[in-house]
């Protein structure tokens, strides 16, 4: 089972790709780390298993590359709202991964 430093380090990973402008089907030109590719589609793969609030927080923080601050003060709010979703969204990814 990965920790859950493992899941935040490979989830900003992902966010990086996202934010530089990358799509999925470009994500097997990054060669770094090898696997990054199979890495992003098994997170993505499984936020769509998440419920609803976690899956929208998948989105805006990793596939649209926000930052807490921003998606919190967007969604009207507070800051610690959003990390408490996003620590459940990492749960929820250790778990579903975990089952695999």
């Amino acid at each position: 089972m990965k920790t859950l430093n493992q899941i935040r380090r490979e989830m900003k990973l992902i966010r990086g790709a996202f934010r530089y402008g990358l799509t999925r089907e470009q994500f097997d030109r990054i060669t770094y780390p090898q696997n990054f590719k199979t890495m992003a589609e098994t997170y993505i793969a499984a936020s769509e298993h998440a419920p609803k609030r976690l899956k929208t927080v998948f989105d805006e923080l990793y596939v649209h590359a926000k930052t807490q601050k921003a998606y919190a003060a967007e969604r009207g709010v507070t800051e610690k709202y959003i990390q408490i979703l996003n620590k459940r969204l990492l749960l929820f990814l250790q778990a579903d991964m975990a089952d695999k």
